[in-house]
């Protein structure tokens, strides 16, 4: 299961300086280094999904972040699919229909699924 996230609560930014010999130090003042807790995923129901897709899963965690831009992504090969967030401690996601790709799936089937919350 992969996260990729934009800003997650807590945030908060600091400058961050430069030394060429460890005495002297610069910044700029548009020069700050963000930090962030990174969004947690605990669980996902239900755990499967139909062949056709529709079906809409409850992904559980912590630190999802405020953003309109906050999907899932089922696999590398298929699209990004919208989420809607909930609270900041569960997102809904539709999956996908995995039709057009089986002929690429090795046989058994077998799948990670890949959450991604993008900025």
């Amino acid at each position: 299961l992969q996260l990729n996230k934009p800003r997650a609560e807590p945030t908060f930014s600091l400058p961050i300086y430069v030394s060429t010999d460890n005495a002297t130090w610069h910044t700029g003042p548009l020069v700050r280094v963000r930090f962030h807790t990174p969004p947690e995923v605990h669980s996902i129901e239900p755990s499967w999904c139909p062949l056709i897709g529709g079906r809409i899963v409850s992904i559980k965690g912590r630190y999802f972040p405020k953003s309109p831009k906050l999907s899932c992504r089922f696999s590398d090969v298929l699209p990004l699919m919208p989420a809607t967030q909930v609270s900041s401690s569960e997102l809904h996601c539709r999956c996908p229909s995995v039709i057009r790709i089986l002929p690429e799936m090795p046989q058994p089937v077998h799948h990670v699924v890949k959450v991604s919350v993008t900025d």
